[in-house]
């Protein structure tokens, strides 16, 4: 039995929990003390904090790529009526 709409669906979820993930690390980062008045400052100054912050940063480029992709496989396959 093939299931046709599993890979979909699994992507889906897939994007839903990254996007999960971000959300509870923003709020570790707001425990942490995360202001938006003295981000600058405080990634210059520490550490531990730089690197979670560049840890998420990536992490949000990274879905934020295959959020496009997903997109433009949209696009295409709609025959350009999307654009």
């Amino acid at each position: 039995m093939v299931l046709h709409g599993v890979p979909r669906i699994h992507n889906i979820y897939m994007l839903a929990s990254a996007w999960s993930l971000v959300w509870e690390w923003l709020g570790k980062l707001a425990e942490y003390g995360l202001e938006d008045t003295a981000v600058k400052a405080r990634l210059r100054r520490d550490e531990t904090f730089r690197s979670i912050y560049l840890v998420l940063y990536h992490f949000v480029q990274v879905i934020a790529e295959a959020e496009q992709k997903k997109f433009a496989v949209l696009a295409t396959s709609a025959g350009g009526s999307l654009v």
